[in-house]
């Protein structure tokens, strides 16, 4: 329950911003950029859908980490450390028990 609410308020947070498609690039909160916390929520929400599926948590965790790998090197221009670290994030707050 308590995890739930967590991830509640950190999707409101996310999503409290009004913000157009065209400004988000530019649009920060403190020094991170809304992309990253995409990569973050997306990451999570990735992780815990295939270990719901029935991967076991390692697995899941690698594969959530291989397509935001992929994605990265192949549909960008270049490979961000950034928003591949924002993916590691993701993945790290699926695990963290509460």
């Amino acid at each position: 329950m308590r995890k739930t609410v967590i991830v509640v308020a950190l999707l409101m947070i996310i999503f409290s911003a009004n913000v157009s498609a065209a400004d988000a690039k530019e649009f920060t909160y403190g020094t991170i950029g809304v992309d990253r916390f995409a990569h973050v929520g997306c990451s999570y929400v990735i992780a815990d859908q295939l270990h719901r599926a029935g991967m076991n948590k390692f697995w899941a965790g690698f594969t959530t980490l291989a397509i935001g790998a992929a994605k990265e090197q192949w549909l960008d221009d270049h490979f961000d450390k950034g928003d591949f670290a924002a993916d590691c994030a993701g993945v790290l707050a699926w695990r963290i028990k509460f």
